[in-house]
């Protein structure tokens, strides 16, 4: 699927939280099943998953709609050494 543009982005909600903006974010990242999530939201539900795996700064686990696998990084930082 193609990812939603800008304009899609401002109506949807977090698959988590429910909420339009977190901290006057939107939601920015999309499951494969067109879900929605805050970054930061994700990243808390994966790290509170008992079956989540970490490959440096990247935790990999499930939609919690779909199943699929999803990804996010515990940085978001762009620095590079």
């Amino acid at each position: 699927p193609m990812a939603p543009s800008e304009e899609e982005r401002s109506s949807m909600e977090c698959g988590i939280c429910y909420a339009h903006k977190q901290n006057g974010l939107l939601p920015d990242k999309a499951c494969e099943c067109g879900r929605m999530y805050h970054t930061t939201c994700l990243l808390e539900w994966i790290q509170s998953l008992p079956n989540t795996k970490r490959s440096f700064d990247t935790l990999f686990g499930k939609c919690l709609y779909c199943t699929q696998p999803i990804t996010v990084k515990t940085t978001t930082s762009t620095t590079t050494l």
